[in-house]
């Protein structure tokens, strides 16, 4: 099963922003981090769970599949 590194970009201009915490794991969202070394990878059900979260906002989820 393959394991991935979720990001998103803020805006057009931005950096990517690498999933560096879990949602609900220590607050209410995901958080990110901007150094790739300090992501977090993502199971199959976190993934799914971070690109169903961005779809409802009208953002996009990349990843990096490893």
């Amino acid at each position: 099963m393959s394991k991935q590194i979720a990001y998103r970009f803020f805006s057009k201009a931005s950096r990517p922003m690498y999933v560096g915490n879990l949602k609900g794991d220590g607050g209410a969202d995901w958080g990110y981090v901007t150094d790739i070394e300090k992501a977090i990878v993502l199971n199959h059900n976190q993934w799914q769970s971070f690109a169903k979260d961005m779809r409802e906002v009208g953002s996009a989820a990349f990843a990096l599949v490893q």
